[in-house]
């Protein structure tokens, strides 16, 4: 685990103490209470509020997923074998917040689609780590496809929480299974409209 300022620090330290009860109006103020640091330090750090906080959680998150990634790397894995690989280490990274994560989405403070930005960056990075070189549309209906994979598998592993990750990899194995099917069912279309208008 490598972290890499005192911002970082901080936001891991918040998201270890959050609790379901708090509420966005009076977050900082919490967090300072239960660390025991001036609120004044976080408006510092994160001044977009609890959105700040997890665009940071999010980038120290990714970062641990591809070191991990990359030291276990495979040469023989195929393609959905590495994208699999590193979304069950995302969620492996993410166990030890996983009662902040779910009580930040109690409180509707949480919401893996919120964060544009943040899941395009995970399922661009993702998909590199896997090796795509794609530039066409294919670039984006893979990110968009693989978005929608994970945002469910991470909401299902909320639910389930980190001690059943058998149950939370084979939803995963599910839904990547239901995913590789759209590839198929576009190339029958096309041939299907190529013949029609041939």
């Amino acid at each position: 685990m490598h972290i890499e300022n005192e911002k970082e620090k901080l936001c891991l330290d918040m998201m270890r103490v959050v609790s379901a009860h708090w509420r966005e109006d009076g977050f900082f103020q919490d967090v300072s209470t239960a660390l025991g640091i001036e609120t004044s330090l976080f408006y510092l750090y994160f001044p977009g509020g609890i959105a700040d906080v997890l665009e940071t959680f999010a980038a120290y998150v990714d970062r641990e997923m591809v070191a991990a990634f990359n030291r276990e790397s495979l040469d023989q894995e195929r393609t959905h074998e590495k994208i699999r690989r590193a979304v069950f280490t995302r969620l492996i990274i993410l166990a030890p917040y996983h009662a902040s994560l779910k009580g930040l989405w109690v409180q509707g403070l949480l919401h893996p689609l919120s964060t544009t930005s943040s899941l395009y960056t995970l399922t661009d990075t993702i998909w590199r780590l896997a090796g795509d070189q794609s530039t066409d549309f294919n670039f984006y209906s893979k990110r968009g496809l693989l978005g929608v994979v994970y945002t469910s598998t991470f909401l299902y592993w909320l639910k389930v929480g980190p001690a059943c990750m058998d149950k939370v990899g084979g939803f995963l194995d599910q839904r990547l299974a239901n995913v590789m099917v759209i590839p198929k069912v576009k190339e029958k279309i096309v041939g299907c409209f190529k013949k029609v208008f041939s």
